[in-house]
């Protein structure tokens, strides 16, 4: 399922916290804001293929860059 489908207007505001963590100068700020957008996320998360991976490999992505591999995965996990 897709969020934009279900709520639109929240998946807009969701994305707008993706968008914004490619803007944040460090591994820590980004894993910040998209955990913001991690908690907007209707529960379970996992019911929603997009944004929900498109958060978990962001988040991902910035724990491999910390060198926080099993963070990295256990999100990369969450992503598939």
């Amino acid at each position: 399922m897709y969020l934009d489908q279900v709520n639109y207007e929240l998946n807009k505001k969701i994305n707008d916290f993706v968008c914004n963590s490619n803007d944040a100068t460090t591994p820590e700020e980004s894993i910040d804001i998209l955990n913001q957008a991690w908690e907007l996320l209707p529960k379970p998360a996992t019911q929603f293929v997009e944004p929900t991976s498109a958060i978990a490999c962001g988040i991902s992505e910035s724990y491999k860059k910390l060198g926080d591999y099993q963070k990295a995965l256990e999100w990369m996990l969450v992503a598939l």
